[in-house]
């Protein structure tokens, strides 16, 4: 695929976004960096074919950058959705090992009791 205005564009920015993620000491500030990461690359993968080292790249990056925000949920979506594209079977093994190792993480994350309160609505 040919590079576009846009996808010249995202690649700027993601590798700006790389840096400043990296650099970042661990907390909520770097996680939410990876997270903006992991969504730049998300449209650099709409953008390019499964089967394009760019493609395959942006999908691994999508993945890695949501696991590194801490965004278990989301690298799983990822994880299966880019699964269900025909991608290269060099792919695939990376992409379940990386879906496995956000399920693992995701059942493991503390889930918050939530209770149901009663309530009654009232007409001013």
């Amino acid at each position: 695929m040919s590079r576009t205005p846009e996808l010249r564009e995202l690649n700027r920015r993601v590798t700006a976004a790389i840096f400043r993620a990296e650099h970042l000491p661990p907390g909520l500030e770097a996680e939410f960096a990876f997270s903006d990461v992991s969504r730049i690359e998300e449209e650099i993968a709409r953008l390019t074919a499964a089967d394009s080292l760019e493609g395959s790249a942006a999908r691994q990056g999508a993945i890695t950058s949501a696991l590194s925000a801490g965004d278990w949920l989301r690298a799983l979506s990822l994880a299966e959705a880019y699964l269900a594209e025909p991608a290269p079977s060099v792919l695939a093994p990376d992409l379940v090992l990386l879906r496995d190792e956000a399920s693992s993480e995701l059942s493991k994350a503390e889930i918050p009791n939530v209770v149901q309160m009663p309530f009654e609505l009232l007409v001013a």
